[in-house]
């Protein structure tokens, strides 16, 4: 009798757990946030120092650059007017936890240019120590870092990689305090040559930043200036992405091919993988990846692509209405889209939406829809969605876009507590 009361009061649990789940997925809405003071903001960054402050960084239509502040969860948001330098470091920053986070120093994207010049006021020599900046309290400040090259490694074509003395770093990111990767273009200015591209490089830190370890990958493709598919200036790496701390990827656009730089042993070696024709095959994958296994990832981009073999081979997605893909774990996701609606004076705007997936993106479910009255130009439709931890909650967040996701995720386990490495920082 006792054990059968007890498999009908486990079974009721189980069956009342299981509804609630149901229920949570069923009642997830999307919820706008307040922006004070900017109604035309862009969100281009978010991130949270405790489950009720955060910042992010926003501009604007008339070029006004800002940074927002809540104290209440993100309902409600302050905007302060900030300066070009303050606010590409904030749109840039990524963080280890809470308190913690890095952002590459080069300014980009005043990339080098065809002659390798750059930037004027910077040390852009390939000897020239890696800059970065660094944030111990959840970026209310930031002190310039900066770390010895400790070695370097020359793939592709040696000849042009060896021949690259300048560089501009676009992107960084670390892993954990220790490891971290950087990546960006090199350039030859002292080539008597019509073109200063020589290729990419990545740097590699294992010790926070202190040393540098350089992979240098020479373009063997210089291209021609009579051929209309050469470009001059090659699109930079502008994402790195990880699964653990041993397999990596960087996408990146080359002068005629695409090339997906990838590290299958935690950063110690680099292999490039060349899809020929960057002009031709722009469908290939994107500028942007993200891998929830070291075989299956997403990118997105130019267009939206998968892979199920660590990055050998992608193939395009088949709704071309999504331009941005999230996934939280190998099972749930959200992506942004957009479909075509036309004004009263005839004028074709993009109503973008928010879209779910439970299995692996193989079919996705609208959750929420811009009005029609919000319709705007296709390449200011997509969002980027993050999970933030602290607020256990996905954020969406792009053009006039603030939007928060009410219920936790699947998959998510209960929060009882500060995360460990937050309440040691914090206690410092």
């Amino acid at each position: 009798m006792n054990s059968c009361l007890r498999w009908l009061r486990q079974g009721c649990l189980a069956l009342t757990l299981a509804a609630c789940a149901t229920a949570s997925a069923q009642e997830a809405v999307w919820v706008p946030s307040r922006i004070e003071g900017c109604d035309l903001c862009a969100v281009t960054n978010l991130h949270f120092v405790t489950p009720q402050e955060g910042w992010a960084s926003a501009h604007d239509t008339s070029r006004g650059l800002y940074r927002l502040r809540t104290s209440d969860g993100g309902m409600t948001w302050t905007t302060e007017t900030t300066g070009e330098d303050d606010y590409r470091l904030l749109e840039r920053a990524q963080f280890v936890n809470a308190l913690e986070g890095y952002a590459v120093a080069d300014r980009y994207p005043y990339f080098i240019d065809a002659f390798g010049r750059g930037n004027h006021d910077e040390d852009k020599t390939l000897a020239s120590p890696v800059r970065f900046y660094q944030t111990n309290d959840g970026g209310q400040t930031w002190r310039l870092r900066e770390g010895d090259m400790a070695g370097t490694v020359y793939f592709g074509d040696v000849a042009r990689a060896k021949e690259a003395n300048r560089r501009n770093l676009t992107v960084l990111r670390f892993i954990t305090r220790d490891f971290g990767v950087a990546a960006g273009v090199v350039a030859c200015s002292d080539c008597r040559t019509w073109t200063a591209y020589r290729g990419y490089i990545l740097f590699v830190t294992r010790d926070g930043g202190a040393t540098w370890k350089a992979f240098i990958f020479g373009d063997s493709y210089p291209g021609d200036r009579s051929d209309p598919t050469f470009s001059i200036l090659p699109m930079p790496i502008f994402d790195i992405a990880f699964v653990g701390d041993r397999y990596g990827w960087a996408p990146a656009g080359g002068a005629q091919n695409l090339y997906l730089f990838r590290t299958t042993d935690g950063g110690s070696s680099w292999e490039a993988l060349s899809f020929p024709g960057r002009h031709e095959t722009l469908d290939v994958f994107g500028t942007h990846v993200l891998f929830t296994t070291p075989m299956d990832g997403w990118s997105w981009g130019r267009s939206v692509a998968t892979t199920r073999n660590g990055g050998d081979t992608w193939v395009r997605y088949y709704d071309s209405s999504v331009s941005y893909v999230f996934f939280l774990n190998a099972d749930e996701g959200w992506s942004s889209g957009a479909d075509a609606t036309t004004d009263d004076a005839g004028q074709l705007h993009w109503r973008p939406d928010i879209r779910h997936s439970n299995d692996g993106g193989t079919t996705w479910n609208i959750e929420y829809q811009a009005p029609t009255s919000a319709g705007i130009p296709r390449w200011e439709a997509p969002f980027r969605a993050v999970f933030d931890s602290l607020t256990r909650t996905v954020w969406v967040y792009g053009w006039r876009m603030l939007h928060r996701r009410t219920g936790v995720p699947t998959g998510i386990q209960p929060l009882d507590r500060l995360p460990v490495a937050w309440g040691s920082l914090k206690r410092r």
